[in-house]
């Protein structure tokens, strides 16, 4: 799903940005086969405050369809 794994700080923040601003983004953590999205405010992803590494899953909405993008992290 996912190939490159980019390290970052624990208890920070990742921001979101798209040219076309999507009416709708929603985040989760890939976790035991399944992601529980809630919905993202001020185009911000908070970071997990433990250290691992951890699947991030996005789905954004346009009035044209809907699309989902994934990375990973590894927080130290």
């Amino acid at each position: 799903m996912v190939k490159e794994v980019n390290e970052v700080k624990n208890e920070g923040t990742i921001s979101i940005n798209f040219i076309y601003e999507p009416t709708l983004i929603e985040v989760g953590i890939w976790e035991n086969d399944g992601v529980e999205f809630k919905e993202v405010n001020n185009d911000q992803i908070a970071l997990p405050n433990n250290k691992g590494e951890f699947i991030y899953v996005i789905h954004a909405r346009w009035d044209e369809g809907d699309g989902i993008y994934t990375f990973a992290i590894k927080t130290n």
